[in-house]
């Protein structure tokens, strides 16, 4: 089992493949050593305000921060193999820096202020998108989704639909489309 070297500061993971620091008020991501195998953190329902110090975690694959005070998707650039990211609960409000996710399968962002769903464009392997609880007014930008199956949008004040494809696209879970305008989707 890993250990603290610097309470809250420095967290020696002793070469584990799983850690999770949940609710211990930490206000920044501490520095991780020997954590050259870990595969999966967890540093949800902390104070954290930002990503950061995640560049040598090159094996990880599972992220979770819910539940943090993060307002900005930055500093991921290096987890190339991370295939699950977990920020709902947090106050980003824009989709940004996720280019080098190339593996990425899931992103949840349920509970954030996001106002556009944007910026996706490379995450071409996504298949579960969950966006509720947000400040999304239009559907758009997820064309170049196409293994997209799951797409989570309750608790949004959606207005428009900007997606021709969406109705072609049945696999797709999506919630709360209660007075949407469309592009003549249905003509």
């Amino acid at each position: 089992m890993g250990k603290w070297i610097k309470e809250f500061e420095v967290y020696d993971c002793q070469n584990e493949t799983v850690v999770y620091i949940t609710s211990s008020n930490l206000e920044k991501i501490p520095k991780f050593i020997n954590c050259a195998e870990l595969k999966e953190l967890s540093l949800s329902g902390n104070k954290i305000t930002k990503i950061e110090g995640l560049e040598d975690l090159k094996k990880l694959k599972k992220l979770s921060l819910p539940n943090n005070k993060i307002t900005k998707l930055e500093n991921l650039e290096d987890l190339k193999k991370l295939k699950e990211l977990y920020l709902s609960g947090n106050q980003i409000t824009k989709l940004e820096n996720l280019d080098n996710l190339k593996k990425l399968k899931i992103l949840y962002l349920s509970g954030n202020q996001i106002t556009k769903i944007e910026n996706l464009k490379s995450l071409k392997k996504l298949k579960e998108l969950y966006l509720s609880d947000n400040e999304i007014t239009k559907l758009e930008n997820l064309d170049n989704l196409k293994k997209l199956k799951i797409l989570s949008l309750s608790g949004n004040p959606l207005k428009y639909i900007s997606n021709k494809n969406i109705y072609q696209r049945q696999a797709w879970f999506v919630e709360y489309f209660d007075k949407l305008e469309t592009d003549d989707i249905l003509k």
